[in-house]
């Protein structure tokens, strides 16, 4: 006949303190689950910054834009305008050269930045959408977009679709519209300088 094994007093407190250690980890589970810390939850966060991995993504619908620009205009405001600016922007606004490109490279740094075959590129503002468009093959092709307001005289709030949000400059106006323009796209240290097209 089989005898019955008794237990110890370390067995006892070894199972006590692997009960406690499983019933911790559990509750840790748990407070993870709920607060999403683990990141399951697949909505992002509205202000959450994301970086896109390539400079050159372009989308492949074609923009709207004329092969020959239009004059540029100057928009009316709108309510994305402060009521108190003196400066409102133009309609159409070339890109001169990547900012941070020129200042290391001495060169401008678009087909860099949009690709090879970039003839050039420009920023369009219509009510409080703007787009970022690469001249590509004669044909403008849309980089990026998203909506802006003006933040004061000087400054103009981006918020790019992937949410995004940047500060554009105006460095100079003329007859109350922002004739030069440096514009932060999505990317860090990547800043375009606009002249507003004639």
């Amino acid at each position: 006949m089989k005898e019955k094994i008794k237990s110890t007093p370390k067995a006892k407190m070894l199972t006590a303190v692997l009960l406690v250690l499983f019933l911790g980890s559990c509750a840790v589970l748990i407070y993870a689950v709920c607060t999403d810390i683990l990141g399951i939850n697949s909505n992002t966060n509205p202000t959450e910054t994301i970086t896109p991995t390539e400079t050159s993504a372009i989308v492949s619908t074609t923009a709207s834009i004329p092969a020959t620009i239009p004059s540029s205009s100057v928009l009316p405001t709108t309510a994305s305008e402060a009521s108190d600016t003196g400066v409102n922007l133009g309609s159409i606004y070339e890109v001169d050269y990547w900012v941070e490109y020129m200042a290391e490279k001495g060169a401008p740094g678009l087909s860099v930045l949009f690709g090879a075959r970039t003839q050039g590129a420009v920023v369009t503002f219509e009510e409080d959408r703007f787009t970022v468009s690469n001249l590509n093959y004669d044909e403008y092709v849309p980089v990026v977009s998203g909506t802006f307001s003006f933040v004061s005289d000087n400054e103009i709030e981006l918020r790019f679709d992937n949410s995004n949000i940047e500060i554009a400059t105006v460095l100079d106006a003329e007859n109350g519209v922002a004739t030069v323009v440096d514009f932060p796209m999505d990317l860090e240290d990547t800043t375009l300088r606009l002249s507003l097209t004639d």
